[in-house]
């Protein structure tokens, strides 16, 4: 499959992970989990081809058996990330320009339309 076809095949996943499960008959857990055979029901997509984009794609997280998925960020919907934990002392922030402009304004970093706002452990992950 072409690259394309990836990044839609990557966006129909996330639309049902992040803000629409219900409408595709995926039931997420507190924690934003999936089952894969639930999402490849409600995508149109195979399970290994859920897997394989999961496993090329910083977006999602697999289970460690491969049975479930979760979006990593970006949700519409209410879902926890599971027992707080103290964070390290610097966390990074992908921003754009325009965004970066209005963090410094405002002196906060804001979820806007989200739920959650996305913080990484390193500069390579954020970016």
């Amino acid at each position: 499959m072409g690259a394309d076809q990836d990044v839609r095949d990557s966006k129909r996943m996330s639309r049902i992970l992040r803000h629409f499960p219900r409408d595709f008959g995926v039931t997420l857990d507190h924690e934003g989990w999936a089952s894969v055979t639930d999402l490849s029901r409600g995508s149109g997509l195979s399970e290994d081809r859920i897997r394989s984009i999961a496993v090329t794609n910083t977006r999602y997280e697999l289970s460690p058996d491969g049975s479930r998925i979760r979006a990593l960020h970006g949700h519409s919907v209410d879902v926890g990330y599971g027992d707080p934990v103290s964070p390290p002392d610097v966390l990074y922030h992908g921003t754009s320009a325009e965004g970066l402009e209005a963090i410094l304004s405002s002196g906060a970093i804001l979820p806007m339309r989200r739920t959650m706002v996305h913080l990484s452990v390193s500069r390579d992950r954020a970016e």
